[in-house]
């Protein structure tokens, strides 16, 4: 959870020079080789190739990890390519027990991109020779020389950049409120009470509130600068069990005898994610925090079931009241039903699912 948390907020949250990040992809993720899941294979020429997705523009590193079974008068030789343009060529000298990360430099803008690591000087021959078998015979032996390329990791590290990259809409969103750059306890206690508050579904008590703020002073101190103090205790909220878990603030937790209605806010966390499979929206936490949500319930619900997010109800709450999610797992007996496949068993599952719709939104009785 941390991990993740760390890295949302890495994506979204501008505090510098972005640090270059490390994707790592394995030989499942090559398309074009005649190897296996941990060893990506090529045993003619040809290109195995890459997809990879680039949100920031950059210097990047292509790191390829490689080995050569070397045969003929030539080491292997491997080109590195991105979009199908030659980056690089290098002689692959290493054997199987002695990989090598080989890189390449190279400036990317965001988008998606396409690399490719080529074999190009394939070489295969059979030989037969003799080898002596004693008394003076010799037995006839056929020899293959093969050359292939072997790859066993490819990395993508960057952006490289010591520019400030543009703020991200979501950056502004978390930074709504105005400062300076300097240590500047009030806008960040603003800041992240007003993200944790959005978070936890409800208001931050006082103290939730000073512990985080407590985690930007220690950022402070440490001499990190505002935004990335604020990143620390964002974090922090990130991985509470406030915003992971829906659970609900009771007065009196350990008194069995003690029932009470749920708060507002509480109820409208229940309604958006049983209507919605999501977090309440400003207008929901808008009227829970006025104490009016209860009271305009009915309204509340027509108003969500015409929302387009209410389809989740029929993909979850249908889905698990009329065990329509069984229909990815079922193999019925092909020799009775020759006719089963995938298409049909989504369009069993759409149709009641519209059945479902229909007598929801339709309002029937």
């Amino acid at each position: 959870y941390l991990r993740a948390a760390e890295m949302v907020l890495d994506e979204a949250i501008v505090s510098g020079p972005r640090e270059p990040r490390t994707r790592r992809f394995t030989p499942r993720d090559l398309r074009g080789h005649n190897g296996n899941d941990a060893l990506a294979t090529m045993s003619s020429n040809g290109e195995m190739t890459l997809t990879v997705p680039v949100q920031f523009p950059g210097e990047y590193v292509l790191r390829v990890r490689a080995y050569g079974d070397q045969a003929g008068d030539e080491r292997v030789r491997m080109a590195v390519r991105l979009d199908g343009r030659d980056l690089e060529e290098v002689e692959v000298r290493r054997g199987k027990n002695d990989p090598k990360f080989y890189e390449v430099r190279t400036a990317i803008e965001p988008g998606e991109h396409h690399v490719g690591i080529a074999f190009l000087n394939d070489f295969y021959e059979e030989q037969e020779v003799e080898v002596p078998r004693g008394n003076g015979r010799v037995r006839k032996e056929k020899r293959i020389r093969d050359r292939n390329l072997q790859v066993t990791a490819v990395e993508v590290v960057g952006p490289h950049s010591e520019g400030t990259p543009p703020l991200t809409e979501v950056h502004r969103r978390i930074f709504f409120r105005g400062h300076d750059g300097t240590d500047d306890p009030g806008a960040a206690r603003e800041i992240i009470g007003r993200f944790a508050g959005r978070a936890f579904r409800r208001p931050v008590t006082p103290g939730e509130l000073d512990r985080l703020v407590g985690l930007y002073r220690e950022a402070r101190d440490d001499g990190d600068n505002f935004e990335a103090s604020v990143r620390h205790a964002l974090t922090a909220v990130l991985v509470s069990p406030a915003f992971l878990f829906r659970g609900e603030l009771q007065p009196d937790p350990d008194n069995p005898l003690e029932v009470r209605p749920v708060d507002e806010y509480a109820l409208a966390s229940r309604l958006s994610y049983f209507l919605w499979s999501t977090m309440p929206d400003d207008v929901l936490m808008d009227l829970a925090a006025r104490g009016r949500l209860r009271r305009n319930l009915g309204a509340q619900v027509a108003r969500m079931l015409r929302d387009p997010r209410s389809r989740a109800l029929t993909e979850n709450f249908a889905g698990q009241w009329l065990q329509l999610r069984k229909l990815e797992i079922l193999a019925p007996d092909q020799a009775k039903f020759p006719d089963f496949d995938a298409e049909l068993a989504a369009s069993m599952r759409r149709e009641t699912e519209q059945l479902f719709e229909a007598i929801l939104f339709e309002d029937r009785r």
